[in-house]
């Protein structure tokens, strides 16, 4: 009991000054500083940050989620060095070559994950689907304007059918075919040429 502080806990232990431990803390510190992260390993709180959405200043992600440490190697000391092969790593390759293949063969991400709290995927792939349905939508729409606008006119064509006069239609082969009428001016612009014609061929026809 006597070795408690007033707040009931033991007293951590604190390195010898200028051995190694001393030496990881201090390391340890200025890294987790880099990525705003608390001495537990999570990410804290701050200033919030435009376009960054709830992560605060340099951390990755939002405050209380905890900050791997193999995103943190993977950021800082992805380099040759970090290669270099220990007993560890002899051990692992033995384990690898026997029983552990098809796991060490699984697929990773090499890169961290990125979250999309935003929902930006969702929204950009919504955008699309909505265009490219609009436009197939427009077009059929317009397909079936054409088709319903031929219809009609079938339709007020079979109903005034028995209204209209016989000789506007011509009968091939039992299907009736309205006649395009070209106008009298047309008609008069032929008389006066066949007029001219005549003229010029039949003169004595002319006299008479």
């Amino acid at each position: 009991m006597d070795a408690r502080d007033e707040s009931g806990n033991l007293p951590s232990a604190v390195p010898a000054a200028g051995s190694y431990a001393e030496t990881r803390l201090a390391e340890l510190k200025k890294q987790r500083e880099q990525y705003n992260v608390n001495h537990i390993g999570f990410y804290r709180g701050g200033v919030p940050s435009k376009g960054r959405g709830p992560i605060r200043g340099t951390a990755l992600g939002r405050p209380g989620e905890f900050h791997s440490p193999k995103t943190h190697n993977f950021l800082n000391f992805y380099h040759p060095d970090s290669k270099i092969i220990n007993s560890e790593d002899s051990v692992k390759f033995k384990a690898y070559m026997v029983s552990d293949k098809n796991d060490f063969n699984l697929t990773r991400p090499s890169h961290p994950m990125y979250y999309d709290r935003t929902m930006n995927f969702t929204k950009d792939r919504s955008f699309w689907l909505a265009l490219i349905m609009g436009i197939f939508g427009a077009m059929y729409a317009n397909n079936r304007y054409h088709c319903e606008k031929a219809r009609m006119q079938r339709w007020v064509r079979m109903q005034d059918l028995e209204n209209m006069p016989a000789h506007h239609f011509n009968n091939r082969g039992g299907v009736l075919v309205k006649k395009q009428f070209a106008g009298f001016e047309k008609y008069h612009k032929n008389l006066d040429d066949m007029m001219e014609w005549y003229k010029k061929t039949s003169p004595e026809l002319m006299k008479d």
